[in-house]
């Protein structure tokens, strides 16, 4: 059950690339008292990727630069580097009417968090909904606009590696072509945040083949 609390908290969208979650977006978007966060946590466009741009932090770690930009996100603000572009008339146009309506609510969409969810859940506590599509389809989509997209490396994030995906690590390590790298760190974020939601009742879990019926 809902409490208020949760009806006035930020919404954590969180998902893997090329599985519905713009057009989610999008959707929610559509209502009048919704701050539409689209991906404030690009990391390495901040300079703060030096875990990849899909990171994992344990738990209990602070990352003082990570957490700025989600505090940022949260609170329905960021900030951008000035472009002629319609990203940033966006971007413009959202500041705007978050300033003039700052009692809407955030929701946040990310592709970038979903191996990191629990850090920021511990931090913020928005409500968490994470989408999961099926990691051959999505391997499948990615592979199609970017064939030679392979995602950042698992085994040198410590944490992820160590705590959550030791038994797999072998096969992590051993996929040598794209399409097998590819799938290989697609099933272990699926694994991630399977096992994350598992531990946190309190998750909602939605499936893009169920949004799609």
């Amino acid at each position: 059950m809902r409490t208020q609390d949760d009806m006035r908290s930020p919404i954590l969208l969180t998902s893997m690339p090329r599985s519905g979650s713009t057009w989610c977006m999008k959707v929610l978007a559509k209502s009048g008292n919704v701050c539409a966060m689209m991906e404030p946590d690009h990391l390495d466009v901040w300079g703060v990727g030096d875990k990849g741009m899909h990171p994992h932090i344990d738990v209990d770690m602070e990352h003082g630069a990570y957490g700025h930009i989600y505090k940022k996100g949260f609170s329905g603000h960021t900030r951008r580097r000035m472009s002629i572009s319609r990203g940033y008339l966006a971007y413009l146009r959202r500041e705007f009417t978050q300033y003039m309506q700052p009692s809407r609510r955030v929701i946040l969409k990310s592709v970038y968090s979903l191996a990191n969810t629990e850090w920021i859940y511990k931090r913020f506590r928005p409500v968490v909904v994470v989408l999961l599509r099926n990691p051959y389809s999505v391997c499948h989509s990615i592979h199609r606009k970017w064939p030679d997209a392979r995602l950042k490396p698992l085994a040198s994030q410590g944490g992820l590696a160590s705590r959550l995906l030791g038994p797999h690590r072998d096969l992590l390590e051993t996929a040598a072509k794209p399409y097998e790298i590819l799938a290989s760190r697609l099933g272990a974020y699926h694994k991630v945040a399977l096992e994350a939601a598992g531990r946190h009742p309190e998750w909602l879990v939605v499936r893009h083949e169920d949004l799609c019926h």
